[in-house]
């Protein structure tokens, strides 16, 4: 296997420890205390606009690996958190998006999706049917 080979099958293997630990943090952590956290500022400096780039499309693949796969049972806000903690160690700022929407099969339903200064992480197909309520998650870093 080559090195990028080996890249990619670590960036899944992250991927789906990471959706793992969402679902454990949505279980164990009521919403009033995950919003700070998810809310905290980057400890540095974001990365040049290349790296983040370069770490969003990657990450979008690997969540999306683990997404199609069916590994795990996740949904949008496992898969936004899990992209959100992945790309904050990589010092890539991003923001939540909460929307609903009714739908004629299931009623109201809601919608979490992740956004960079670049464009959509996760989730961003579905947010065009949805009305957004909030925005949250904005990590500029400290001064």
């Amino acid at each position: 296997m080559t090195a990028r080979c080996w890249q990619r099958w670590a960036l899944r293997l992250e991927a789906v420890v990471f959706v793992a630990l969402a679902r454990l943090i949505l279980v164990v952590l009521p919403f009033r205390r995950l919003k700070p956290f998810l809310s905290r500022p980057l400890a540095s400096p974001p990365a040049p606009a290349k790296e983040q780039a370069i770490a969003i499309a990657s990450i979008q693949a690997a969540i999306l690996w683990v997404w199609r796969r069916g590994m795990l049972r996740d949904s949008c806000f496992h898969r936004a958190i899990a992209a959100h903690l992945m790309l904050r160690r990589r010092r890539v700022p991003t923001w939540f998006h909460y929307g609903a929407a009714t739908v004629a099969a299931r009623g109201l339903t809601g919608h979490v999706w992740l956004t960079s200064a670049i464009g959509p992480v996760v989730g961003g197909i579905r947010r065009r049917t949805m009305r957004r309520s909030c925005v949250g998650g904005l990590q500029a870093t400290e001064e």
